[in-house]
């Protein structure tokens, strides 16, 4: 798997449209670290549409008010990500992901997970119902 870093963590190509992003222990995130870590994602798979998974680890600091902004906005360095799946490890920061969320709902599908494999089965299943959808819309 290719992994490119960046100043608050890496990203790396799951398989063909899903990327993980990985952040570092002990860092604050700020807008202008987003848009690095979108610009290496754009390096590893073009300007395609993809899935972001975002691990954060059990000790990692916080999004920025500015990048939690960032976030949530439909601005066009995003644009190409169809949804965001985070991975928070401590039950304070699901807590916390999933009141942001509901506060500022982003333009994008969001979820929270516990686990890697439940993004990841989420992810499949979200490809799935769009396929689905593909094909009834070509039926009619």
């Amino acid at each position: 798997m290719e992994e490119l870093n960046f100043s608050k963590g890496s990203v790396s190509k799951y398989d063909d449209s899903v990327v993980l992003i990985e952040f570092k222990k002990n860092v604050v995130v700020e807008p202008q670290d987003l848009k690095e870590q979108e610009n290496l994602v754009e390096a590893l798979i073009g300007y395609t549409k993809y899935y972001a998974i975002s691990i954060l680890p059990s000790n990692f600091r916080k999004f920025s008010m500015e990048a939690k902004d960032f976030v949530i906005d439909n601005n066009h360095l995003l644009k190409q990500r169809v949804l965001d799946c985070y991975i928070a490890q401590s039950l304070t920061q699901r807590i916390e992901l999933e009141l942001f969320f509901q506060l500022y709902r982003p333009h994008r599908k969001t979820k929270i997970f516990s686990s890697l494999n439940k993004a990841l089965t989420w992810i499949n299943n979200y490809k799935k119902l769009e396929d689905c959808k593909k094909e009834v819309t070509m039926l009619v």
